[in-house]
């Protein structure tokens, strides 16, 4: 056991070269793109959004001196208390220059900013050591998440289906998933859980497992539906809650029952042309009490149901400018005809082109439901 322990440790630190590493990511990397898209980022985290607003309409003097204050301020305060004092303690040693008089009248002056540099690199060293037990953690976060999901698109006769989800970060609160019934038919979810980051996953987790159990003991999903919002209702904190939609294909019958908990309206192609169906029902864990819509969709040949979260529709470019559901819409009338595959790869092109630079700020999921014959 401790010879596996070493093995892993000295994998993790064992150094190629500092000059190898840098000229490989020089090679690697696109400088100019990445310094951009890193110093948004920054400003992102660090500034809240209402200052954001107010540098836009700066000149570009105190634009420059109040985004560097503001960030500079928001860091100094996040760290630990002993950090900050180490940080100000460093600041203090750059400008101590401490005057005596040597042999013959010489003056000679002590220089402390040697010990600022070791203070701020204890300082950094401190960061980056609670960054790389966070990562580790949440990349093994992300493997178990990533068991939990399904490795690949469900079979239908008659249907051709399609998930996708992505997270923002290392895990995300998305969830798409599907289940076959005995009777042959199919259900598929698709949720939202608010918040981000390993929480909303935790929140995730508990979504799925709830509603697989549920589903082997209860046949009706207005039922199902009801037990999941008691659940998020009772064991969940009132600040969180959960989109949600879960429709059933019968494949033989070729319609889809579905019912909506406050999630992104789907997208219907019928006739050449696209239809928004508003949800139902409230999101779940907002109320303790349901009254269950459910939808009947008929579907013909050719038809689409496109179900999608609000990372498609809410990502961001660089001028902060949304998606939007009316891309979304134009999306899925100009693709519908196309497989599922080309679909969602044309709706990630889509999405890549618009954002640009800019990094997913939300978990990207959607489903797309598309009748043969």
């Amino acid at each position: 056991m401790n010879t596996k322990k070493s093995s892993r440790t000295k994998n993790n630190f064992d150094d190629p070269g500092i000059g190898r590493t840098i000229l490989n990511d020089f090679r690697e990397t696109s400088i100019k793109k990445n310094v951009r898209s890193e110093l948004n980022e920054i400003e992102k985290f660090y500034l809240t959004s209402e200052r954001q607003e107010r540098i836009k309409s700066m000149g570009w003097f105190r634009r420059w001196f109040f985004r560097f204050y503001w960030i500079a301020k928001a860091l100094f305060l996040k760290l630990s208390p002993v950090r900050r004092i180490m940080l100000f303690l460093s600041f203090i040693f750059f400008i101590s220059v401490r005057g005596s008089t040597g042999g013959e009248g010489v003056n000679v002056s002590t220089d402390f900013s040697p010990l600022g540099y070791t203070l701020i690199f204890i300082v950094l060293a401190l960061e980056l050591k609670d960054k790389l037990i966070a990562k580790d953690e949440l990349d093994f976060g992300r493997k178990v998440q990533n068991s939990l999901l399904p490795n690949k698109d469900p079979e239908l006769d008659g249907w051709d289906i399609h998930l996708f989800t992505s997270s923002a970060n290392e895990v995300g609160g998305d969830l798409v998933d599907y289940i076959n019934y005995k009777s042959g038919d199919l259900g598929i979810i698709i949720g939202d859980v608010s918040g981000k980051g390993l929480g909303a996953a935790l929140l995730m987790a508990k979504l799925q497992a709830s509603l697989k159990a549920f589903v082997r003991i209860e046949q009706s999903s207005q039922l199902i539906i009801k037990n999941l919002n008691a659940v998020f209702y009772e064991d969940v904190s009132a600040s969180h809650f959960a989109s949600l939609i879960y429709l059933t294909i019968f494949s033989q019958d070729k319609y889809i029952n579905l019912i909506n908990a406050g999630h992104m309206p789907p997208l219907l192609y019928q006739n050449n042309s696209v239809t928004e169906l508003e949800h139902s029902i409230p999101a779940l864990g907002i109320s303790p009490k349901l009254n269950i819509v459910e939808q009947k969709i008929d579907m013909k040949q050719g038809d689409v149901l496109f179900l999608y979260s609000d990372g498609l529709s809410e990502a961001q470019n660089a001028n902060h400018e949304l998606f939007g559901e009316e891309r979304v819409k134009k999306l899925v009338n100009k693709n519908a005809a196309k497989s599922v595959q080309d679909f969602s790869n044309a709706i990630l092109d889509e999405v890549k082109n618009f954002i640009g630079d800019e990094r997913i700020a939300d978990d990207l999921s959607f489903v797309i439901i598309k009748r043969n014959f």
